[in-house]
């Protein structure tokens, strides 16, 4: 499974983790041919695969397991998407959001604040 989790700032903060639990990536009929690919691929083909609403910050792989992380960055959903869809034929993938810190405690200020200013009906969600 490779998982896609940004932060809600402008340049979002984008997370790619490969592989998780029983689920083996890259599919398990295409590993050679995932291994063979990448393994082929100069930085330049890695922009290329990218785009340039992309910059990833770094990457990193267990390759005993067929996992690893990616780090990065863009304010272009579409663009992570695109990336994403390129490897879709051998690999699974899942989005998840992630706030950091200072994010995550705005929100939750914001949500406090929400519910004491909340009607009791919205409270019973």
């Amino acid at each position: 499974m490779k998982t896609i989790a940004c932060s809600t700032r402008t340049n979002m903060t984008v997370i790619l983790v490969e592989g998780s639990g029983s689920v083996s990536i890259p599919h398990p009929d295409k590993r050679q041919a995932a291994f063979t690919a990448f393994s082929q691929m100069t930085a330049e083909d890695d922009k290329r695969d990218m785009g340039d609403k992309i910059k990833l910050i770094g990457r990193w792989h267990d390759l005993s397991q067929f996992t690893g992380v990616a780090i990065c960055e863009s304010d272009d959903p579409q663009a992570l998407a695109s990336w994403a869809l390129n490897w879709n034929n051998i690999l699974d993938s899942q989005t998840v959001m992630v706030l950091d810190d200072e994010e995550a405690r705005a929100v939750g200020r914001k949500k406090l604040e929400e519910l004491a200013n909340a009607k009791p009906a919205a409270i019973a969600n």
